[in-house]
């Protein structure tokens, strides 16, 4: 018996594997001829018996509208279900279908979702597409007029996810002034549903906000390392500035450090230098090695 009536009487036999590899068969016609029809039968058997890759190239026959007819809302309904199982690929393409809504709803939360599970199976292309996201402002849809108008949707109708994604995009533009005030609104929402990052961002721009120098700080921090934001040194240079007119040490330190690299500000060495003196003068150990490396 050849291989192929081999694998067919065991396809037949309800092998869910065997299935799927008749479908794959009869999708590229090796040693038959080719029959997209007779491909997606075998694949929706298989399927049907929770075959994650087969159900992914159902998934993506019914979007091609090869062997089927074209309907991407049983596409998407396939790939979902692989996904489901864990399949990084579906789960990269059901992101796909929720950022512009083929198939199913628009959603901005369920497609950073998706990406980022795929993303954590190592995925490149939703490795990619996170970092791009990432830098530009930690899963917020910065430069997307059509993502921010959904999020505002979303965020609209108790999404808490969404809540925190429009807050953050309030808090990353350079190219317009940040608003914390609306930013802080959409974080207490989130917060008051239990997001722990809105909860502990909002802490901290009230505390900036009240004169706080720990908080100023810890604003100023998150912004120069980019932590939840967009990394904005000039933003963070703002912040260690309020702090360190409170004589914050820490942020006198990290203010001498952006000017002495004109990191967010001008490179100004003799504004550095005082700063790291009013510090060197509290005894701080980081100025005074500073100062102890110039003599040398």
């Amino acid at each position: 018996m050849s291989n192929f009536l081999k694998l067919m009487a065991t396809a037949k036999k309800g092998d869910s594997k065997a299935q799927y590899l008749l479908g794959y068969v009869y999708y590229e016609g090796d040693g038959v001829a080719q029959d997209h029809a007779l491909a997606a039968k075998w694949m929706l058997r298989a399927a049907n018996q929770g075959h994650a890759s087969a159900q992914f190239v159902v998934g993506s026959l019914y979007e091609d509208g090869e062997g089927v007819q074209h309907d991407n809302m049983r596409a998407f309904k396939w790939y979902y279900r692989a996904a489901e199982q864990g399949l990084a690929l579906a789960q990269l393409v059901v992101a796909s279908m929720y950022s512009v809504g083929r198939g199913t709803d628009p959603s901005w939360v369920e497609a950073m979702k998706w990406l980022h599970l795929a993303a954590d199976q190592g995925e490149p292309t939703a490795q990619s597409a996170l970092a791009d996201l990432i830098s530009a402002g930690d899963f917020t849809p910065v430069n997307n007029a059509g993502a921010v108008k959904l999020v505002q949707l979303e965020a609209g109708q108790g999404d808490r996810d969404a809540q925190y994604a429009l807050a953050i995009w309030h808090l990353n533009s350079q190219s317009r002034p940040k608003d914390y005030e609306k930013s802080t609104q959409w974080l207490q929402r989130a917060a008051d549903q239990g997001h722990k990052a809105a909860k502990l961002i909002a802490g901290e721009i009230n505390g900036a906000a009240r004169g706080e120098p720990k908080s100023q700080y810890a604003l100023g921090q998150r912004f120069l390392k980019g932590k939840g934001v967009a990394k904005d040194c000039a933003e963070a240079a703002r912040w260690f500035r309020r702090a360190s007119h409170n004589n914050f040490t820490d942020a006198q330190y990290s203010l001498a450090l952006l000017y002495r690299h004109g990191q967010g500000v001008r490179e100004n060495n003799d504004i550095a230098m005082d700063w790291l003196r009013k510090v060197a003068e509290k005894g701080d150990e980081r100025a005074l090695m500073f100062f102890e490396d110039l003599r040398c």
